[in-house]
């Protein structure tokens, strides 16, 4: 398996590009089928990460060769999230057109004020500022694109979550 390694966390603005090659000297490859948290996918699969849950998951490929002989390979990666995986999920969303300018610069400018908050160790203004992000994020006139509010309100949720030690 190629694109992705076995125990390692990623950040969810990250992408991955899965693939494997099955092969068989003696008898030949039959079938090859892979699954990702147990949904099928293709080698090859382009992966934004964002648009996975955070937490763990399963890559598992397992080949058939043409004589019925089995294997299986599976491996574990995480997602995870933190403000910094935000600002580049921001500028992901921006570039693609799916966040505008203003709303891009409304939630840049207070991201940073969450993110200052923090770097000054004040938990309980951080989770103030992370909260009113969350708000924003969640205006569906201020980001209209459903996919990218929620992956916005997820985040920011967990990084208020992390903040208030849960």
């Amino acid at each position: 398996m190629d694109g992705v390694a076995d125990g390692v966390v990623y950040g969810d603005a990250a992408d991955l590009v899965v693939s494997w090659q099955a092969a068989d000297a003696t008898s030949g490859v039959g079938t090859v089928a892979a699954t990702l948290d147990g949904a099928e996918i293709t080698s090859g699969t382009y992966l934004p990460l964002y648009r996975l849950p955070l937490g763990f998951h399963r890559l598992s490929v397992a080949a058939t060769d043409l004589a019925g002989n089995r294997t299986e390979q599976t491996l574990e990666f995480a997602t995870h999230t933190s403000t910094r995986e935000i600002s580049l999920l921001l500028q992901r969303f921006r570039a693609t057109s799916r966040l505008s300018l203003p709303a891009y610069t409304r939630l840049t400018e207070q991201l940073a004020v969450v993110r200052l908050a923090e770097a000054d160790g004040d938990d309980e203004r951080a989770l103030a500022e992370c909260l009113v992000f969350q708000t924003l994020a969640a205006d569906a006139v201020l980001v209209p694109d459903a996919d990218v509010r929620s992956v916005l309100v997820r985040d920011a949720g967990v990084v208020a979550g992390r903040i208030e030690g849960r």
